[in-house]
């Protein structure tokens, strides 16, 4: 859609036909990823089985880069999976290790955009997805967004029901790309995000506060379950099993939340 209407695009890590394990992508599609204007360098990190701030650093080198020139794609798009975690598998990264991991890239990546000189021009949209694979306290269908730039309310509470459709309308609006369907053309913007001045403050990366190459252990009954698991592709295990392998493991001896139904009488 950007290409069709001359915004310049940039993709790192994100197919348009596949998820971020990237391992159905036919020859022809990956022997012309520049071409298309998919990262090479990006997908080699993938390919390895890099981590997040890998990934970062491919895009934000990028950056550095256009800073000379002055001109940087107007829309970028970026994977970041390593929180999906690999469980409790035994000698594998912690589900602190990788979520952590893949906090301190997208914290590197606010730190330096905020830092660059396209700062005053950028808005950075940020979502977790998979929010329909396991309840919380709250609602089974709740996920973390994030819409940060120089024009974001800072210290300020939105409660405006927003979807994924309303943070794609309020990047289109931005763009000035047509929706693409009736659910982003109706979906509401995320207005009362925004204000009209510039706040242009950078972030700072504050240092994580977990061991990010911490390992889990080779024994014991969470190792155990995890091994019934795959964990070769994303969202490849059966997400209320992953979630109870994981609840159980980080929230030991607290019941698992369930949906809360309200009773009409």
């Amino acid at each position: 859609m950007a290409r069709k209407h001359g915004v310049s695009e940039r993709v790192y890590g994100e197919y348009v036909n596949l998820q971020e394990d990237h391992d159905s992508a036919s020859a022809d599609f990956s022997n012309r990823l520049e071409q298309m204007n998919y990262s090479q360098e990006a997908e080699d990190v993938f390919a390895k089985g890099g981590r997040d701030p890998e990934k970062v650093a491919v895009l934000l080198k990028e950056m550095h880069r256009a800073e000379q020139t002055g001109k940087w794609p107007g829309l970028m798009v970026i994977a970041l999976p390593e929180d999906h975690t690999r469980g409790f598998a035994g000698g594998k990264l912690t589900p602190f290790a990788m979520v952590g991991s893949n906090d301190q890239a997208v914290g590197k990546l606010i730190d330096s955009v905020s830092h660059s000189k396209f700062w005053d021009s950028t808005a950075i949209f940020i979502i977790e997805d998979d929010a329909q694979d396991g309840p919380d306290h709250v609602d089974s269908h709740r996920t973390e967004g994030f819409l940060i730039s120089p024009y974001t309310k800072r210290h300020a509470v939105d409660s405006t029901h927003y979807t994924t459709s309303s943070m794609l309308h309020t990047m289109e609006m931005m763009l000035g790309l047509p929706p693409m369907t009736e659910y982003d053309a109706t979906a509401t913007p995320m207005f009362g995000c925004l204000q009209s001045k510039a706040d242009t403050t950078p972030f700072t990366l504050l240092p994580p506060g977990v061991d990010l190459n911490q390992k889990n252990p080779t024994v014991g009954a969470l190792a155990k379950r995890s091994k019934k698991l795959r964990f070769a592709r994303v969202d490849e295990n059966d997400p209320d099993v992953f979630n109870r392998l994981l609840w159980d493991g980080l929230k030991p001896g607290i019941p698992y939340p369930m949906p809360k139904v309200s009773q009409q009488k």
